[in-house]
């Protein structure tokens, strides 16, 4: 009888290397790859009824101001005694995004002003 040959194994290739761009799932087990994404999924619920109840508190305490007329304090000069937006133009529109009007640089909100139907 003869010997048997010896076999030989094969080494197998090193695992190819993972990307630098997701350090966090390289270092945690497969199966905690799982919890991680529960805990995110989670944690954005939560914030959810927050969030909208934040929006409703603000809308409620400043629901009151919808109502209100022209204040004394600066509407004659920034509003109704403005040149540029009696009558509204293009022209006077860009003119509030060109330079300070009254020292006061504040364009999207003249833009507004003059889109507002009087």
């Amino acid at each position: 009888m003869t010997a048997p040959t010896p076999t030989r194994t094969r080494k197998s290739a090193p695992p190819p290397r993972k990307s630098k761009s997701a350090p966090d799932q390289r270092r945690q087990r497969p199966d905690q790859r799982g919890r991680a994404a529960e805990r995110t999924a989670t944690r954005g619920t939560l914030w959810t009824p927050a969030c909208w109840a934040l929006i409703a508190v603000v809308a409620i305490v400043f629901a009151r101001t919808l109502g209100q007329g022209f204040s004394p304090w600066d509407d004659s000069i920034a509003v109704y005694a403005n040149p540029y937006l009696d009558p509204v133009t293009l022209g006077s529109v860009a003119h509030f995004w060109e330079q300070p009007y009254q020292g006061l640089y504040i364009p999207l909100a003249y833009t507004i002003f003059g889109l507002s139907p009087k």
